[in-house]
């Protein structure tokens, strides 16, 4: 065990992310890279898909191919010939992960796998599949949500090489968010059901930060986008009475566009109205890649900044570890 405080194991692992990238880039540009795809798909549990999903909504306008993630022990199995598997498992051992990755196997689809080792690493090297495997010495947390910076830089660099994207710039990252504003956020928060509401290029970090909040906080959360939200929640909002119970963090960037910023700031309205405390996180960047990177770094201080207003351990998942033991 770690005599060092595990809140600040956290926060070592969210500075580390640009080694993160840095480390699992390199990983990627070493590898055999099968020919550029028709179709990619990332199988990924947890925190071993967090990177995709949060990259997924900075380039599906631009990115020419479909790109899919799925969550689950099976995959679609259309057009193999034309489609590339990304298999990602922090650990190596993620049951869905190894069964869908078998199953693709089985079909021939070309396979890239992403993990620290394990069993799925142990079968790409026998089954000579192309092997992105990184060290996890920049995640102090041993929390593969907190991992990221791994899973973002490998992919980004399989997609620079396959000519599908720009490169990400790695020299932009060394954000650091202000304390006073998360300390200020996560005050309106404490002990309240918490909605994240993002659009954009930060639907995924809407998500990621409903994540963070439920594993590192132990904190209800959930995450909703701009403007499938106003479809339907807004309907929601009546019973039970949500006033003094509940609270909204929107997390507003440069690049959004007129529509969006427009719903969005209808919707702050109408929570009010019904009793919802509402905070926003103000993410202001050179680009939409660099915003979505440093909401990422804001929702992961912020939930570190709430396990420790509440006492508890951010190391630790015990309720998640149980659930996967009664699974055995």
């Amino acid at each position: 065990m770690s005599d060092i405080d595990p809140i600040e194991l956290v926060r070592a692992s969210i500075r580390l992310w640009p080694k993160q990238f840095a480390q699992a880039a390199t990983a990627a540009k070493a590898i055999k890279l099968p020919v550029r795809p028709a179709r990619i798909i990332l199988v990924g549990m947890g925190g071993s898909a967090v990177g995709a999903r949060v990259l997924l909504p900075v380039i599906k306008v631009t990115l020419t191919i479909p790109f899919e993630i799925v969550s689950d022990y099976a995959i679609p199995l259309s057009d193999p010939k034309n489609t590339v598997l990304i298999a990602s498992s922090y650990s190596g051992t993620t049951e869905e992960v190894l069964t869908a990755t078998r199953t693709a196997h089985q079909r021939k689809i070309p396979i890239i796998v992403l993990t620290s080792g394990g069993t799925l690493a142990t079968w790409a090297k026998r089954m000579h599949h192309p092997l992105i495997q990184f060290d996890t010495q920049f995640n102090p947390s041993h929390q593969p949500r907190l991992g990221i910076g791994y899973s973002l830089g490998a992919l980004t660099t399989l997609l620079t090489r396959w000519k599908l994207i720009e490169g990400f710039r790695l020299q932009v990252l060394g954000f650091r968010p202000k304390r006073t504003e998360i300390d200020a956020v996560a005050k309106k928060l404490a002990r309240k059901t918490v909605i994240i509401i993002g659009a954009g290029h930060l639907t995924g970090v809407a998500h990621l930060g409903a994540r963070y909040l439920n594993e590192t906080a132990k904190q209800f959360a959930v995450a909703f986008e701009i403007p499938e939200v106003n479809h339907h929640l807004l309907e929601g909002l009546q019973i039970p009475k949500l006033r003094g119970q509940t609270a909204a963090l929107f997390l507003e960037g440069t690049y959004q566009n007129k529509k969006h910023a427009r719903r969005m700031e209808l919707t702050r309205q109408l929570f009010l109205r019904k009793g919802i405390a509402i905070c926003t996180l103000k993410i202001r960047a050179r680009d939409e890649w660099t915003e979505m990177w440093c909401a990422s770094e804001m929702v992961a201080e912020l939930s570190a900044t709430l396990a420790e207003r509440y006492g508890v351990d951010p190391t630790r998942i015990p309720d998640v570890e149980t659930f996967k033991r009664l699974l055995k």
